[in-house]
């Protein structure tokens, strides 16, 4: 790929990385090489299938040959477990695989290296995991869970090695920022890796159940969560229909698979955080014992995962919490000082801002904070706030509240933007139509806006979990301001902060038949003074009886 192709979206990233190498640890396949130079008599499949089962590269590298031998040879037979794969190949065939296998030393000053190897002992902790969570069952599936839980992670290894820079950008929004992971992927990679892995999946040929717990189709929803933590509290709102539900969404193989992978991930941030206590809850309740028991038992199964897949000079973040709670991982691992160097060997993210001023940011942002409290370089708020023209808020207001069936619903938001911008005086306002069966969101009207601002094309998947989204769920409205600025922030995509202005801004959602139909934003231009409550209320307000038009309307 040259250097001038921007890296954005699925289709990018899945050009870049299909061909990328993925290194096994050398040690691991030195180990299997010399295995396999000892007599027939002295190897088992089994033992084989053992000592592979200990390092997920060489795991992948092996079920990826394996299934597409079934496919050369015509059959529809898939990939079942590493047995079945080692199976599959039989010692002619493994020996060349493991010859022609890339490998890797780790260098302990090497940042790059040292997080490919904490990513694929992350994936190692949701394989451990989910095998001893299967282990009471009798199920035909569990070897081949396992394998799956194993393998779901691999987007993270590649990247983590190809596109380091993009991986630490996404640790930082994640971890220092606390902004949602599929969000923050959004923003860094223009999509989800989720997405990525499941194409490359396709194509690499991986086992059928990889492909399938990656595709979003069968990804929980955010209903399906709630009723999962619900059961898991047992709570009595639950009935028995909704419980049937979620008895048979927690049946399916792929639910392990994505559980697994989920907690391994969220644990590399914290043990005690709400996401890990939550999903920490469903694993308890899965297997039928007190949260307690439950804990002590996911610890010892880090322990174990670490024990199993041990590179020297790593550990995965999850097994050195269990040490030290106030340890997350090496926050610094990619310092100021390495930039250069990674800047013109790796691909450099496609960011609003530029990845030189990363580091600055939190501590830029505190200035501007510290700078508006203390009045410099900011605007004091207006102590004497007033309508620019009231006659026309209050006609709007009695013409929104008067029953009117033969109003279009286009026609009350073109009035709406009227009498936000030219009534209470809101300089800028942008319609933001939402397309709920294509989970879109777009813009599709402005006020007050250069021909060429940015805000015109933005377009947003509403999939993608973020303040846009919770404003499609139900109807509210949000101040953006000095206050509430750090915690909006991170709940919005940063193709959207980047338009932002520097002070306050208005957000409401506006539904109509009980669906949403559009969000309205609302600023006063770049460099306004900050907005007081004065515009909140009456642009809450106005926008609350045009709410009261469109019941009476049929739907667009």
């Amino acid at each position: 790929m040259s250097r001038a192709e921007k890296l954005r979206g699925t289709d990018a990233w899945v050009r870049f990385l299909a061909d990328k190498p993925l290194p096994a640890r050398g040690s691991s396949v030195l180990r299997l090489q010399k295995k396999l130079g000892e007599s027939e008599n002295d190897i088992s499949v089994q033992h084989l299938a053992r000592l592979i089962a200990q390092d997920p590269v060489i795991c992948l590298h092996v079920a990826r040959q394996a299934q597409a031998l079934h496919k050369d040879s015509g059959q529809s037979t898939r990939v079942t477990g590493i047995d079945h794969a080692v199976q599959t190949l039989g010692l002619d065939q493994l020996t060349p695989l493991l010859d022609s296998l890339q490998t890797l030393r780790l260098n302990p000053r090497n940042p790059v290296q040292k997080m490919y190897f904490r990513s694929i002992a992350n994936s190692m902790h949701a394989s451990v995991q989910l095998a001893d969570w299967l282990s009471g069952r009798k199920a035909q599936f569990n070897e081949e869970a396992r394998l799956a839980s194993m393998l779901y992670g691999f987007t993270h290894w590649l990247l983590w090695l190809h596109a380091p820079l993009h991986q630490r950008l996404l640790f930082q929004k994640t971890d220092r920022e606390e902004v949602d992971s599929a969000l923050a992927e959004q923003d860094v990679y223009g999509c989800t890796l989720q997405s990525i892995g499941r194409r490359l999946g396709i194509i690499w040929g991986l086992p059928e159940l990889v492909v399938k717990a990656l595709d979003h189709g069968t990804s929980p929803t955010a209903q399906m969560l709630q009723k999962l933590h619900q059961r898991a509290m047992k709570d009595p709102q639950l009935d028995s229909e909704k419980l049937r539900e979620v008895s048979h969404f927690v049946q399916q193989p792929l639910f392990p698979v994505k559980l697994s992978n989920w907690l391994a991930l969220t644990v590399t941030l914290g043990w005690g955080s709400s996401k890990a206590t939550r999903l920490s809850d469903i694993v308890s309740d899965l297997l039928g014992q007190e949260i307690d028991n439950t804990r002590a038992r996911l610890h010892a199964n880090c322990a174990e995962a670490a024990r199993q897949y041990h590179v020297p000079g790593t550990l995965s973040p999850a097994a050195e919490l269990l040490m030290n709670e106030t340890l997350i991982g090496d926050t610094d691992l990619l310092e100021i000082r390495q930039w250069q160097s990674y800047l013109e060997e790796y691909p450099k993210p496609d960011m609003p801002e530029s990845i030189h001023e990363i580091e600055q940011h939190s501590a830029n942002s505190a200035i501007s904070r510290q700078a508006k409290e203390t009045g410099a370089g900011g605007h004091a708020a207006a102590k004497n706030d007033i309508l620019t023209n009231p006659q026309l808020v209050e006609r709007l207001q009695q013409r929104f509240r008067a029953p009117d069936p033969n109003r279009k619903p286009g026609s009350i938001l073109r009035d709406l933007m009227h009498g936000l911008n030219q009534g209470i005086g809101l300089r800028r306002v942008a319609l933001l139509r939402t397309h709920v069966g294509q989970q879109q969101l777009r813009t599709v009207q402005v006020i007050g806006f250069e021909a060429n601002h940015p805000i015109l094309s933005f377009e947003f998947d509403l999939s993608v979990p973020s303040l846009f989204k919770r404003l499609c769920k139900e109807p509210a409205c949000i101040s953006i301001n000095q206050r509430t600025r750090n915690r909006s922030l991170t709940t919005l995509p940063d193709s959207f902060r980047a338009l932002l202005p520097g002070d306050d801004c208005l957000l409401i959602s506006i539904f109509m038949g009980g669906k949403p139909i559009a969000i309205l934003y609302a600023d006063q231009g770049e460099r306004a003074a900050p907005m007081s409550d004065f515009y909140y209320d009456h642009f809450r307000k106005l926008c609350a009886a045009a709410n009261v038009a469109l019941k009476s309307v049929a739907a667009p």
